[in-house]
């Protein structure tokens, strides 16, 4: 339902000031209006300034060490030049240099990675926004839901590869969309930002030569998702072959080795137990099963709802995540994937009458919120009060450094 009372930008812009975190629903509540998808943008931003780093193993803790690395000791471009000698994410390493000319505060560092962040993700969800027809169905608003949090806002702490995400999926989504060859320079950019990369990219040129093979891609989405992997002894005996750089190489070996293996799975295990595979696995068996409906019995719909091509690069990335998920961090291409598969999922079945087996659709919305309710428990070591009461004038006095996780601790 829309909010009749709240008709201008100026008001909402008002409200957002007063309390932000109430003016991002005012904002999906009117999200046909020009300025919804901003207040939302400026609230991840408001997020990011306001995000507590309430443990030294939070990604946001590499955030502000390489602030401050760089405000101290990178004092020319010689300097610079020389980091990027050694490391391979030229887009982050370029932008500390100069955001460290004029900004000293770390707090204005993380709210300007959060715009960044933020643009790009608030324009992903209005993509599907934007795009729905009617009302939210049941479990069409479930998957919208899954869609949001499958990269939540809280993200930012892992700026680089969330950010490539973000920026990957925005310029196939309008690449897709409008059929546009200058949205193609979205995906190539992410490279910069974050190396690993590479291997999206790389999936979407082979999808850009091979073109709309929706059956083949199926085929290959079902082995690879039961039957195939990489192991990360693979991952280590390969990349030497390569002739990478040497700043790639080393990041790659770091990632792929065994005792990085053994401590990712153990700091996991330790933080919340056995149940934190659970959420992941069941959003891969809840697109499994739609994916496998909609490819039998609705994929004349896919082309009337200008989906096929969205459908046919969702299989082929989900089969090459697959294939790399058992490669530490190489997991998270999974993420990526899913954003196309529950777009292409939404859109379909919201826009189409699909017909869903009850039982199917039941024990979805059951997966999606065990998956969301997940994904919050992580949110709430980065979500502060500030974020939740706080509003932008209280904030840039003094911002209050507490974790939700507090709470239920």
């Amino acid at each position: 339902m829309r909010f009749k009372f709240s008709q201008t930008s100026v008001y909402v812009s008002g409200l957002f000031l007063l309390w932000p975190f109430l003016s991002i629903f005012f904002a999906f509540g009117n999200y046909k209006e020009s300025w919804a998808k901003n207040v939302f943008w400026f609230f991840v931003a408001f997020f990011g300034y306001t995000m507590v780093i309430s443990n030294s193993e939070i990604d946001a803790n590499r955030l502000v060490a390489d602030f401050e690395f760089y405000k101290d000791n990178v004092q020319s471009l010689d300097d610079l030049f020389d980091i990027l000698k050694t490391q391979p994410d030229f887009f982050i390493q370029t932008y500390n240099y100069f955001i460290t000319r004029i900004v000293e505060n770390v707090r204005i560092y993380l709210l300007s990675l959060a715009l960044i962040f933020g643009y790009f993700y608030s324009r992903n969800i209005w993509f599907l926004l934007d795009r729905k027809k009617g009302d939210f169905k049941l479990l069409t608003f479930f998957l919208f839901l899954l869609f949001v949090f499958v990269v939540p806002m809280w993200n930012i702490n892992g700026f680089r590869f969330w950010t490539a995400t973000s920026i990957f999926v925005f310029g196939i989504f309008n690449y897709f969309d409008k059929k546009q060859l200058k949205f193609l320079l979205f995906p190539l950019f992410t490279i910069l930002i974050h190396y690993s990369f590479i291997l999206p990219v790389a999936i979407l040129a082979l999808y850009l030569l091979l073109g709309k093979r929706t059956k083949s891609y199926y085929i290959l989405y079902i082995v690879s998702f039961f039957f195939l992997s990489i192991s990360p002894k693979f991952v280590n005996s390969s990349i030497s072959s390569l002739n990478l750089p040497v700043s790639i190489e080393n990041e790659i070996s770091i990632y792929s080795s065994e005792e990085y293996v053994a401590q990712r799975q153990e700091r996991r295990a330790g933080a919340m137990g056995w149940y934190v595979t659970l959420g992941p696995e069941t959003a891969k068996y809840i697109s499994l099963i739609l994916i496998s409906i909609v490819f039998f019995k609705y994929r004349p719909f896919l082309k009337k709802e200008k989906l096929e091509s969205m459908f046919a690069f969702s299989l082929l990335m989900s089969s090459a995540a697959f294939l790399f998920s058992t490669v530490p961090s190489g997991s998270r291409f999974i993420a990526v994937a899913y954003l196309f598969v529950f777009a292409t999922l939404f859109l379909v079945i919201q826009n189409r009458n699909i017909k869903i087996n009850s039982l199917i659709r039941n024990a979805s919305i059951v997966s999606i919120v065990l998956y969301v309710l997940l994904i919050l428990r992580v949110g709430l070591e980065t979500i502060g009060v500030s974020a939740i009461i706080g509003n932008p004038m209280f904030s840039f006095i003094g911002n209050v450094d507490f974790a939700l996780i507090e709470l239920i601790k």
